[in-house]
Order: C-alpha cells, then structure tokens, then sequence
C-alpha cells in the first residue's frame, strides 16, 4: 500500500469542505453576507458591508491568496471549482460569478502571514489573514 502524503490529505479536506459549503449555500443553511469562518487564533477579518449595488458594479469576481510558503486551496463557485497546491501569490478569476466558497491551509508550521482575499473588480469586499502555523482560512462570499 502506498503512503498518503499530507498534501493530497488536506487537499481533500479542503475539497470537502468547499463542497460541503456550496451544497449548504444552495440549501439555504448559510447567510453568505454573514457566515465567514475561520480557524485559528491569530486572525484578522476585513469585510465591506456596502450595497448590494455597490457591490454588484463592473468588474468580475477574483480570489487572491497570497504566502511565502506552500499552501494548498481550494474553491467553488458558479463558473468554476478547482483545489491545488501552490506558493506564493495566486489570482484566479471567477468571471462574473455571484458567490465563491474557498478556502486555504498553509502546508508548514511557520509563523507567516497567508492572506485570503475576493475582489470584485479592483475592489476588496472580504479579506481573511492568519499567522497560525499549518492555519487555514476559510471565506463564504455572496454578492448578494
């Protein structure tokens, strides 16, 4: 039998929890304007609260996640679903999508920051950082 790496373990988690998050999304269980969730003790949350018309102005919605070391995340959201591994700073473009559930886990046990972030156009609407080793961040965003 072959060894499980830690990398393809928490890409797993972090695939099921994604699905698990869109599947409540859809069921109605979660209040996306409300519910982000976040482990770890060492974690800053910033979270514009404008309009629903403010928010829904031109540009598409993006997910930057940025750390100097490995991380593994994952994402859903109405156009496209992905999870993998990566370093330093990655931006994936969602198109004109309504809501993304992402999340990512640093892969070491430093004290670095990972920062989460979704844009809408050029402009951030929520943001989560951690410093925790081998932390995670986890953000359910909904335009509406």
């Amino acid at each position: 039998m072959d060894k499980i790496d830690i990398k393809e373990i928490v890409a797993i988690v972090i695939c099921i929890v994604v699905v698990i998050g869109v599947s409540l999304y859809f069921a109605g269980f979660l209040d996306n304007d409300e519910e982000d969730t976040v482990y770890g003790d060492d974690i800053t949350d910033i979270h514009n609260n404008d309009s629903p018309a403010e928010e829904s102005s031109s540009g598409s919605l993006k997910i930057k996640i940025e750390y100097n070391g490995t991380f593994t995340a994952g994402y859903g959201s109405a156009n496209k679903n992905d999870d993998f591994t990566s370093s330093g700073s990655r931006e994936i473009d969602l198109g004109n999508s309504t809501y993304v559930d992402v999340g990512a886990k640093k892969s070491d046990d430093s004290s670095g920051l990972l920062k989460l972030t979704i844009l809408k156009g050029d402009k951030v609407v929520s943001e989560k950082t951690t410093t925790d080793p081998y932390g995670e961040v986890i953000i359910h965003y909904s335009i509406n």
